[in-house]
């Protein structure tokens, strides 16, 4: 009897181990699907524009789903941005109105349609004037580093498009003054969760409630979006469009971080490279070579500027 009782017990516990199992199996499962499919934030429209006393860097910020990424509706968002001080100056972003400092976010929407324009500047089906982005934040993250936020006024419900697809769409517009506009902008994403945490985490889906009529607001606490983790961002758009610059499929390196060298591969002919540091500074200069040794700089990002005959590439390289 004893035996017996002690085989059964043996075997209940043998079905709850393979539940328990099966259960890790498949929330293991559903964890890949969830961090294989995220977002891709961009630049495009890169541009230097003069306004008849300063001169100004332009470029627009551009979100999309990817990697298979379901279509949805944008809640709060967070972006980190870093730019070469020789051109625009330490602490872009003093605090004050925006006409007066180094820096301007704007998102012009014309109120043609509910998804036409910036995205942050998209107001709600029923009234339009009524914005469902707002509490929007400028911080200088560091010397060179500045941050952008914004959160979510209204509900998820009071418009019904996804505004996020799989095609680009304009999130905001930069403007940057420009202290010396012969200076390389040199403006790339920060996206190094080494150097700010979770950077490519500061995405989510919108608050509900999801059914209403009305123009009610977003209540993050009791229907709360979803966050999006490990968002992907591209650079390259924010070069300067000039008739010299080389397309960046023409031009790859490898590997990237890397902590000894640095390949470049190109079907083009390599001149010479410059590797400035993030505050701009020009901290190596190599002749006609497709490889470079990175061991004796420090940790962090730099970019490349590699010359061929063609014209020019830049590149964000990040050396750990």
């Amino acid at each position: 009897m004893i035996i017996n009782s002690n085989l059964k017990s043996i075997e209940i516990m043998k079905n709850n181990y393979r539940k328990i199992l099966t259960t890790i199996y498949f929330a293991f499962i559903a964890s890949i699907g969830m961090y294989a499919q995220t977002i891709q934030i961009s630049f495009e429209n890169a541009q230097n524009t003069n306004d008849g006393v300063n001169d100004f860097y332009e470029v627009d910020v551009m979100i999309q789903t990817h990697d298979g990424m379901a279509d949805f509706k944008m809640g709060a968002a967070q972006f980190y941005i870093n730019y070469n001080t020789d051109a625009f100056g330490v602490n872009i972003y003093d605090g004050n109105d925006q006409e007066n400092d180094g820096v301007e976010i704007t998102f012009p929407n014309d109120g043609d349609g509910p998804l036409e324009d910036y995205i942050v500047g998209q107001g709600i089906d029923a009234l339009p004037t009524l914005k469902i982005y707002g509490t929007l934040q400028l911080n200088n993250n560091t010397d060179f580093r500045l941050s952008y936020s914004n959160q979510q006024t209204f509900s998820s419900g009071t418009f019904a498009e996804n505004n996020i697809t799989s095609t680009p769409k304009k999130l905001v517009h930069i403007k940057m003054k420009y202290l010396d506009v012969t200076q390389d902008p040199m403006v790339v994403f920060e996206d190094n969760e080494a150097i700010v945490d979770m950077a490519r985490d500061q995405f989510f889906t919108a608050c509900g409630p999801t059914a209403v009529t009305v123009a009610d607001v977003a209540n993050c606490a009791a229907n709360p979006g979803s966050q999006i983790i490990d968002a992907v961002f591209v650079s390259e758009g924010a070069t300067l469009s000039l008739d010299d610059i080389v397309r960046s499929e023409d031009v790859t390196i490898y590997p990237n971080p890397t902590s000894q060298y640095i390949n470049i591969s190109t079907a083009l002919n390599v001149q010479n490279i410059e590797v400035y540091d993030i505050l701009g500074k020009l901290v190596l200069v190599v002749g006609d070579s497709n490889q470079i040794n990175v061991e004796q700089f420090q940790s962090g990002i730099y970019l490349l500027k590699i010359y061929t005959d063609k014209g020019k590439a830049t590149k964000k390289i990040v050396i750990k």
